[in-house]
């Protein structure tokens, strides 16, 4: 769960390595829903990864809405958000799914991982990775 003060930010633009759905338990949030991105798995290892600048292309065209007590939203894997509190003290719960089966390219990194889990040797290499995702992204 998130408690955040009046006006608090909880965390700035981001997007997180998972599907996510909201919870509003407590007070009023306010939410910008931004572009979204196509995630990379091993990104992540970069504390910074998953942090977008607030003067980026892809937060300049945000949709704004407000989450009330009892009000849900879903959060699709790489989409870039920001709540802040309105009033005061708000608190929302997140629930977060993992899709790691949900699509050839994860399920193929997985594989290339429980055969070899070092990510300098063998399948889960970074090159070999990137073109997996390439592939995988390619309609």
């Amino acid at each position: 769960s998130y408690t955040t003060p009046a006006g608090g930010v909880g965390f700035a633009y981001h997007f997180d390595p998972s599907d996510a759905f909201i919870l509003q338990v407590r007070g009023t949030k306010s939410w910008e829903l931004c572009a979204r991105r196509l995630t990379d798995p091993f990104g992540f290892s970069n504390l910074t990864y998953n942090q977008i600048p607030p003067g980026d292309l892809e937060v300049q065209n945000c949709e704004i809405f407000q989450l009330y007590e009892g009000d849900a939203v879903y959060l699709p894997i790489g989409q870039i958000h920001r709540a802040v509190a309105t009033d005061g003290f708000s608190v929302h719960l997140t629930m977060s799914l993992n899709r790691q089966f949900c699509s050839s390219a994860a399920l193929l990194l997985n594989v290339a991982e429980q055969i070899n889990p070092s990510r300098e040797y063998g399948f889960a290499q970074r090159p070999f990775v990137a073109w997996v995702n390439r592939v995988a992204a390619d309609p």
